[in-house]
């Protein structure tokens, strides 16, 4: 069976959507099985952003076969599929349609949105001498 490389996190258990919302950077759930040829070429797509993302964003893969109760609670009827959140709540889903270019531009607004809310509450905090 082929998986994801070592990087991903293989996401098991019940309530996703209630852990990932602990999760302070945005989150990439890349929704897969092994025997379908998109989930195969997308899962390339994916390392790369891992490889180019891996301090800024927390990433994630549910096979889908082995992980049902995870599709139902986030509405997963197709894959492969590629979910975004914040906060624990869902920005943006990717098919296997989507491009690379596409699916940076969000991460990439996501993360600058992070970096701006951290420089935002550290020019905030008062200053002690």
């Amino acid at each position: 069976m082929l998986s994801p490389k070592p990087n991903f996190t293989q996401f098991v258990g019940k309530r996703i959507s209630e852990r990932l919302s602990r999760v302070s950077m945005p989150v990439v759930v890349f929704f897969w099985c092994d025997w379908k040829e998109n989930c195969r070429a997308m899962q390339q797509l994916i390392e790369g952003l891992v490889e180019k993302y891996n301090d800024e964003a927390v990433f994630y893969w549910v096979d889908v076969d082995e992980q049902g109760d995870i599709c139902r609670e986030l509405s997963v009827s197709s894959m492969p599929l590629v979910l975004i959140l914040k906060d624990g709540k869902e920005t943006v889903r990717f098919s296997c349609s989507s491009s690379r270019e596409g699916i940076e531009h969000n991460l990439d607004e996501l993360i600058g949105a992070v970096g701006e809310a951290k420089e935002e509450k550290a020019a905030a905090a008062p200053y002690y001498w």
